[in-house]
């Protein structure tokens, strides 16, 4: 053989090569991590776990929209990878600011700022706040009132009446749960 031959023959050989690579990673379902179904609706891509079947209850009728990027904005509740709660199942949670109590159900796996976000849709009520990598949401505004640092008052939550010991985006809101937000100094 000459070299001409050698060489248009190691050429078809990475074509095909590169070809079945191709095929095998994005034409065969298996290899989809999580097997996710896209289809559009209105505006927003939804995106639903076919994996593992108790998942799979999320009704046609109602969309799951994928997280906008900003932290105050309407979102529909995600997991922390986020990806959207399935909503197999809610429970009921309440949220308390100021004496003002604010009743409702989330999805069951929901954060507290997930929780948060639903009140957001069903009551005036107003949050603002920044992520942080690897600490999650941080609030630092509750229906106007803003963290002072010059005075060392904070908004603090409780849950049921003991000072939570995770963030906000990483506490999943147990059935019955009431969460408390306190503006207070640090240390009391």
């Amino acid at each position: 053989m000459d070299r001409k031959t050698l060489k248009n023959i190691w050429i078809a050989l990475l074509i095909i090569t590169l070809v079945s690579g191709y095929l095998y990673f994005f034409w065969t379902p298996q290899r989809s991590p999580a097997r996710l179904h896209y289809r559009p609706q209105g505006k927003n891509i939804v995106r639903e776990p076919q994996e593992p079947p108790e998942t799979t209850n999320i009704p046609r009728s109602q969309g799951v929209p994928l997280r906008q990027g900003k932290a105050d904005q309407a979102q529909t509740p995600e997991d922390s990878h986020g990806y959207p709660l399935a909503q197999k199942s809610e429970i009921p949670a309440l949220l308390v600011i100021d004496n003002h109590s604010y009743s409702t159900t989330v999805p069951t796996g929901a954060s507290v700022y997930d929780l948060m976000q639903i009140i957001r849709k069903e009551y005036p009520f107003t949050f603002s706040g920044k992520e942080y990598s690897g600490l999650g949401f941080f609030v630092e505004e509750i229906n106007g009132v803003k963290n002072n640092t010059q005075e060392g008052r904070y908004w603090i939550y409780y849950i049921n009446d003991k000072k939570a010991q995770a963030g906000v985006s990483n506490y999943i809101v147990q059935s019955n749960d009431i969460i408390n937000w306190k503006y207070e100094h640090e240390n009391d």
